[in-house]
């Protein structure tokens, strides 16, 4: 991974640190599944797109509604750091929170702003209802 994408990923803690602990969590999932090149922002967001989750490596992810036992109980994004829940975001935040990070992701990355805009309509859609 080369240096900007590096400088990208630290950019985006301070506001993520906005969100509290969620926030907080969601950016370790986030920059170490890139910075340990387990996936690339892209495949993170299609991932969520078709509601799953990031699970980094044993104690370290988060959870969407596929992740879930019951699908239809799901209401809030549930983030691991250990072995147990650490935190939570309503999935209102989590939108916003990845549609803020996407932004800054394009910014970077512009040749990838067409995928990355329908991943995110593909989210907004998967959890406007909630």
């Amino acid at each position: 991974m080369d240096r900007i994408d590096k400088q990208w990923i630290c950019e985006i803690r301070e506001y993520l640190d906005g969100f509290g602990t969620g926030g907080e969590d969601l950016y370790h999932v986030l920059s170490s599944v890139l910075l340990e090149d387990k996936m690339n922002y892209l495949q993170f967001l299609a991932r969520a797109s078709e509601g799953h989750g990031c699970h980094v490596h044993e104690g370290l992810g988060y959870s969407l509604d596929q992740d879930w036992d019951f699908p239809e109980d799901f209401d809030e994004v549930a983030f691991f750091v250990g072995y147990f829940e650490s935190s939570t975001l309503k999935v209102s935040e989590f939108l916003l929170a990845i549609s803020c990070i996407s932004k800054a992701y394009v910014e970077r990355h512009v040749e990838d702003k067409q995928a990355v805009e329908r991943y995110i309509g593909k989210i907004r859609s998967r959890y406007s209802i909630l």
